[in-house]
């Protein structure tokens, strides 16, 4: 996999040039002050250089300026209302019946205060009023708890594996082949790889993998270090597996040759390993949905019952990706431990469009642009669409359409922040695949995406 990339991360924005088995569903100009940071290659490694010249407005972390924490979402404030307000007809049946179809958004806006630091004010429309199946974009905790897992230099956690991020891991040759996600002993796959197909087309046998490699106690543990405190991660993605297989985790190699001998073999860096029981529901209502559901062929004449599935709050969600995408506004709980080149990878991913891959190579026919990149079609339609980068993680399964997402506007600079949800399940009956994802869900997607845009860009 060879791609050039440069990205620049700074106070006003960030702005990306690209050189160079999915699951959509699971069943800025620079500023002045900024850090340069340049991939110059990706294969199994990465090399990366830092121009640290300029340095941060704000250097001291967000978390400890209690008197600037502004880490409260407001409910409702005039310019989320002016957005629901900006929604075509053909999307007014999600605020109509927000209830029934459990649209929640959470709007972030850059602002600047009277000491010119910039900071992120938060605005919500019904947050936390019920629950929201978070489905693909709880591969974003995957991802960030991997990169955290494996830094040489992070102490007060502690590494979970020994490896750099570009090593060859295995499955050992003991454990269970029947599992289609997990490459046989001689086929290795890399963290990185991973978490690139992760992002780009929402590879779930990609987050399979990572899940095996951390266990779920892990992933949740380093969200609540965080203070992201909602996130419950219980389960892999399209592999239907009893509930007592979801706590139980593969032991992982890494290839190696015999020290004496110098023969080819396998190192075993992570026992077999059994988590906690699943962790409890949140106290929410809505953990059932629907009337019925099929499973294995058999319809079931009762709702469908999400207790052990995983959970988020959808305003921790976007929380998540502030503290990848800007740190500098991130006012809420600790960062995340990451190093400079881990949050560069995180964002190179995010905001790569399947084009861009050549490795894998993507069929442009099925994997198009607005692929997993729900808000895209509305922004085309303010600005030309190759002055956008969008960085993000959507989800899609059993009727739930969420995406979360930090959005610039390369030539100008601005930039916002959005996570909307929403459930669309006509005959009330789950895994059917039968949901109105095209005709309502992702038209209301793109309809946000346009009406924030127009009030960050235009001002209405």
């Amino acid at each position: 996999m060879r791609i050039s990339w440069v990205i620049i991360v700074g106070v006003l924005g960030l702005a990306v040039g690209a050189a160079g088995q999915s699951g959509r569903s699971d069943e800025a100009p620079t500023p002045a002050q900024g850090i340069e940071l340049r991939l110059i290659e990706f294969s199994n490694a990465a090399a990366i250089t830092i121009d640290s010249r300029r340095a941060l407005a704000n250097p001291v972390p967000g978390w400890q300026l209690d008197r600037f924490a502004r880490h409260r979402t407001e409910q409702m404030g005039p310019e989320l209302q002016a957005v629901l307000d900006a929604l075509p007809e053909r999307s007014h049946w999600a605020i109509d019946n927000a209830e029934e179809h459990r649209f929640q958004v959470v709007l972030g806006l850059i602002e600047r205060d009277e000491f010119g630091l910039e900071h992120l004010r938060r605005q919500s429309f019904r947050v936390d009023a019920e629950y929201f199946y978070p489905a693909s974009t709880k591969k974003l905790f995957a991802a960030i708890a991997a990169l955290e897992s494996i830094d040489p230099h992070e102490m007060p956690r502690g590494r979970v594996i020994d490896p750099a991020p570009f090593s060859e891991l295995v499955y050992m040759p003991i454990e269970d082949e029947s599992r289609r996600y997990r490459p046989a002993p001689d086929q290795p796959f890399f963290i990185e790889h991973e978490i690139w197909k992760l992002f780009v087309v929402s590879d779930n046998p990609a987050f399979n993998r990572l899940y095996d490699l951390l266990g779920r106690d892990e992933i949740n543990k380093r969200m609540h270090d965080a203070g992201l405190w909602s996130v419950r991660v219980t389960h892999r993605l399209a592999i239907p597996l009893p509930e007592e297989e979801q706590s139980i985790f593969p032991a992982i190699g890494t290839p190696t040759t015999h020290p004496r001998h110098g023969f080819p073999m396998l190192r075993e860096i992570l026992p077999r390993r059994t988590g906690d029981p699943t962790p409890q529901a949140p106290r929410i209502e809505g953990l059932t949905a629907g009337d019925r559901y099929l499973r294995a062929g058999e319809m079931v004449e009762e709702p469908f019952d999400f207790t052990q599935r995983s959970s988020v709050r959808l305003d921790d969600l976007l929380r998540a990706l502030v503290k990848v995408a800007r740190p500098d506004l991130d006012d809420f709980g600790k960062p995340f431990a990451i190093t400079a080149r881990q949050r560069a990878l995180l964002l190179m991913s995010m905001g790569a469009f399947p084009r861009e891959s050549n490795d894998p190579v993507y069929d442009g026919s099925r994997h198009t642009d607005d692929f997993v990149k729900y808000l895209l079609p509305g922004l085309a339609k303010v600005r030309p669409a190759e002055e956008w980068r969008i960085y993000n993680k959507v989800g899609m399964a059993y009727g739930f359409v969420t995406e979360n997402a930090y959005v610039v506007h390369i030539p100008t600079g601005k930039a916002f922040f959005l996570a909307a949800t929403v459930y669309t399940n006509k005959n009330r009956t789950l895994n059917d695949n039968t949901y109105e994802y095209d005709t309502k869900a992702l038209p209301l997607m793109a309809d946000l995406g346009e009406a924030a845009a127009r009030l960050v860009l235009d001002g209405h």
